[in-house]
């Protein structure tokens, strides 16, 4: 993640009235945004794009781990923002 991208992710969830602690969230209860709704959305961003493949959710966790990892990410760090202890 980069500065900008963490700059906008703390003020969005800096301004948020809302007492949902996810990030993804919709209007209807419950407001978090369901595993199905992910999979759903990525894989019509998938197609949009033009990619011929199923993608999940659990293969984006993965590309951003080794994104991080490729560009000296340290072990510990990358562990921590997938939160694994």
């Amino acid at each position: 993640m980069n500065v900008r991208c963490e700059i906008w992710l703390k003020q969005y969830l800096d301004s948020h009235e809302d007492r949902d602690s996810a990030v993804f969230v919709t209007e209807q209860d419950p407001h978090q945004v369901s595993i199905a709704q992910m999979r759903y959305i990525i894989k019509r961003i998938s197609h949009r794009a033009g990619i011929n493949k199923d993608i999940h959710p659990h293969q984006l966790r993965h590309s951003y781990a080794t994104h991080l990892s490729n560009n000296g990410a340290y072990l510990d760090v990358i562990q921590s923002l997938l939160g694994h202890k």
